[in-house]
C-alpha cells in the first residue's frame, strides 16, 4: 500500500512537471497549420492571394499558444512547403495536413 501511494505520488510530480502528453511547442503547432496549408495549396490549388493568406494568419493567430518571431515563422512555412512538396499529395503527411485545414482552417474562408 505505501509502495502504491509512493508510486502514484512520484508519476502525479512527473506529469504535473511534463505537462500534458498533447501540448505542442509553438513552433510545432505554427508549423502543423502551415503543413495544412501548404498542402491545400499544393494538392487543392488554395489560392495564393493575399486575401486568402490574411484571412488564414487571423485564423492561426487566434489558434496559437506561443509566441514565434518573424525569422522563425518563415523558416517553418518554407520548411512546411517544402515537406509537402517532397512527400506528395497522395502521402499521410498531405493527407492528414489536407484533414487538419479542413477541421481548423478552412472555415476561415
Amino acid at each position: 500500500m505505501k509502495t502504491t501511494l509512493l508510486t502514484t505520488a512520484a508519476l502525479g510530480l512527473c506529469l504535473i512537471a511534463v505537462g500534458p502528453v498533447s501540448a505542442q511547442s509553438a513552433s510545432a503547432q505554427y508549423k502543423s497549420y502551415h503543413l495544412a496549408i501548404e498542402a491545400a495549396k499544393q494538392c487543392r490549388n488554395l489560392p495564393a492571394d493575399q486575401a486568402t493568406s490574411d484571412r488564414l494568419a487571423g485564423a492561426i493567430a487566434g489558434k496559437m499558444t506561443g509566441d514565434i518571431g518573424p525569422g522563425d515563422r518563415l523558416k517553418l512555412i518554407t520548411e512546411a512547403g517544402d515537406e509537402i512538396r517532397a512527400a506528395g499529395c497522395s502521402s499521410p503527411l498531405a493527407t492528414e495536413s489536407l484533414e487538419r485545414f479542413d477541421r481548423e482552417l478552412a472555415g476561415s474562408l
